[in-house]
């Protein structure tokens, strides 16, 4: 009760009040009890990264699959610790990408939490040596992350994801990347429904690995359609993006309010 009693009185002195998802917004009112003017915009990282060029593929050439984990439950990170839930989740996992790899596909892994997703990665690649998986098992081993051009090359190279993190889904989505989001929370099915590809969401806790294989399967034959429709749901991400910051910072037109990037993108000062 006083963690909502300071919550509240922060949030009476601000000006502005922006939330990402509709699931914050109805915290704010009915968990904290602070009701006004609420807007819903999107997550700030929507307009950071810019599609991918198209690579050119050689005939037959095999399809890459991102892996992106989470220390989901494990109780080395996790708020709520929970070994049994952490190994079935590394079970799930390690069978996706077994399965995949059986395929043909290759599977590759990018972390955006260090080191802690690495860790997940390492237990992944234990659980499939002990089971004898064919496949090379250091493929898996997370590539060194240290800027965010770094994260883009990594994430540009594959030609699906599946991923964990808010941002590990979010991101490569924006780039037009077609991304099976294994959702932990309300926040991640509302921004992909926004985004306008709810049906690659998938419960963290009840996937089934056939399930996931199936849909990449699927999401490969479909990829020009669903970055189609990412585009179309960044661009909205984007103009909401770009009406709050001219809310708060002013006219872009206005001498000395913004600065243009290299990219030609605005940039905030």
């Amino acid at each position: 009760r006083l963690s909502c009693r300071f919550l509240r009185w922060s949030l009476s002195l601000a000006e502005y009040r922006s939330y990402r998802d509709e699931y914050s917004r109805r915290l704010v009112e009915e968990r904290i009890g602070f009701r006004g003017d609420h807007r819903v915009v999107p997550d700030l990282a929507c307009n950071l990264f810019s599609p991918p060029s198209a690579a050119a593929r050689s005939s037959g050439e095999a399809f890459t699959v991102g892996i992106n984990p989470i220390p989901y439950f494990d109780p080395r990170y996790w708020p709520e610790k929970d070994e049994r839930i952490y190994r079935q989740y590394v079970e799930r996992l390690a069978e996706v990408i077994r399965q995949l790899a059986g395929r043909g596909w290759r599977v590759r892994s990018f972390c955006t939490k260090l080191p802690h997703d690495m860790l997940v990665m390492a237990d992944v690649s234990a659980l499939l040596k002990e089971r004898k998986a064919a496949m090379d098992t250091a493929s898996l081993r997370p590539p060194d992350i240290d800027s965010m051009d770094a994260l883009r090359a990594v994430m540009a190279a594959c030609d699906i994801i599946v991923a964990a993190r808010f941002h590990g889904i979010l991101l490569p989505l924006t780039m037009g990347i077609p991304t099976i989001g294994l959702a932990y929370h309300p926040k991640t099915r509302e921004m992909m429904e926004y985004l306008g590809v709810p049906e690659l969401a998938m419960d963290i806790e009840r996937f089934a690995p056939e399930e996931v294989v199936k849909s990449v399967e699927r999401v490969c034959n479909e990829r020009e359609a669903i970055a189609a429709r990412l585009r179309r749901g960044t661009a909205a991400a984007t103009a909401a993006l770009e009406e709050q910051y001219g809310r708060l910072v002013g006219s872009h037109t206005e001498e000395g309010r913004h600065t243009t990037g290299g990219d030609g993108q605005k940039a905030l000062p």
